[in-house]
């Protein structure tokens, strides 16, 4: 049971790794036409382009901070060693997934059924838990320990977006703050 949900949480990890790469080479590409449109001095298309380059960039950190929370759940779920601990680790990996499966079914519709089916391997394995142990398996919304993950998250996925993503450059972010 709890080897299925690893494998489906897997899968997801797996689908928020294509998109990233997708992404990044979509990045790549808008952004040596944001370059040539500046060499040519076509002004208002390198600032759409710019706004183009920043919706994907907002798109792809959303996508990074998703897949370190999975690894991080993933993990938390291959550390487990009594099922007591079980259902004290998982309620919050399971808000922050539930979370999560909002977000990402706005920018990857295709991945919603296997997200939802991880989601349902995961609360079927937490009840089968409960049931063992005589604990029932409650997942808070917001707690201190789902607050850390997506935190950890968001500051891993920020810190690798500047690692990945070249920045815009000074001319663009001069012209916008002007037409301000």
């Amino acid at each position: 049971m709890l080897q299925n949900a690893i494998g489906t949480l897997n899968t997801v990890v797996r689908l928020l790794d294509d998109r990233e790469y997708r992404l990044k080479v979509k990045d790549t590409e808008i952004f040596q036409q944001v370059v040539k449109a500046l060499r040519e001095n076509d002004v208002p298309r390198a600032k759409m382009l710019a706004s183009e380059l920043s919706e994907l960039r907002k798109t792809s950190k959303t996508v990074i901070k998703a897949k370190l929370a999975f690894n991080a759940i993933i993990l938390r779920l291959e550390t487990v060693k009594d099922l007591g601990d079980f259902n004290y680790i998982m309620g919050p990996a399971l808000a922050v997934a539930s979370s999560l499966q909002k977000q990402l079914a706005r920018i990857m519709p295709e991945a919603t059924g296997t997200i939802s089916d991880s989601f349902a391997s995961l609360q079927q394995t937490m009840t089968e838990a409960g049931q063992l142990v005589g604990v029932s398996p409650s997942v808070p919304l917001a707690s201190e320990e789902a607050e850390n993950i997506m935190k950890e998250a968001a500051a891993k996925a920020e810190e690798q977006a500047r690692q990945k993503f070249p920045e815009v450059p000074d001319q663009i972010r001069q012209l916008e703050s002007e037409s301000q």
